[in-house]
């Protein structure tokens, strides 16, 4: 079960309305997860057909759209998706970061965090509700580590990140 009983919702991530405007930025999850180094077949997500969205797609249309250009897009969280709670139906979206390339934890920028939040929730836009709890997935082998660095060392993120393997990802929001 999903923290706070909370659990993917394609039907709400695939109708945000500035998802009308840039539907190029709604992408299988395993394509993201094969791009970041995610092995494809060992994922829980292999053959899911989870539709999310590409936070770093969805900034670039916007940046070429209003003219800053590619060049000038806002930092963004790598995934992106529409989440309701199954006991009351609130409706919120769930920021991912994906740090599966990551060879050492020591070289993370843990103010860059907090900058792709706030370029993700203005690319939304304040039409709707964004959880303020966060995922930073990382490969397994790298998981331990990169909670030690990321929560423990100064300066520290604090709680509204979770740092979480793939396999903690899908249990917490897509069974």
């Amino acid at each position: 079960m999903g923290v706070n009983n909370m659990e993917y919702c394609k039907d709400l991530t695939k109708n945000h309305p500035t998802i009308f405007l840039y539907p190029e930025s709604i992408e299988c999850i395993i394509y993201l997860l094969n791009n970041e180094g995610c092995d494809i077949d060992p994922s829980p997500f292999f053959g899911s057909g989870v539709e999310v969205i590409n936070g770093d797609k969805l900034e670039g249309s916007i940046a070429v759209a209003t003219g800053r250009g590619l060049h000038r897009k806002a930092k963004s969280m790598d995934v992106i998706f529409g989440v309701k709670d199954k006991k009351t139906s609130a409706e919120t979206y769930q920021f991912i970061e994906l740090k599966l390339n990551s060879k050492s934890c020591y070289f993370l920028d843990k103010d860059s965090f907090s900058e792709k939040v706030i370029g993700s929730t203005n690319a939304l836009g304040n039409l709707r509700t964004i959880n303020t709890k966060y995922y930073i997935v990382f490969k397994v082998s790298n998981l331990q580590v990169g909670r030690r660095y990321l929560f423990r060392k100064h300066p520290r993120l604090d709680s509204s990140y979770n740092a979480v393997d793939i396999n903690g990802l899908f249990n917490t929001f897509f069974l």
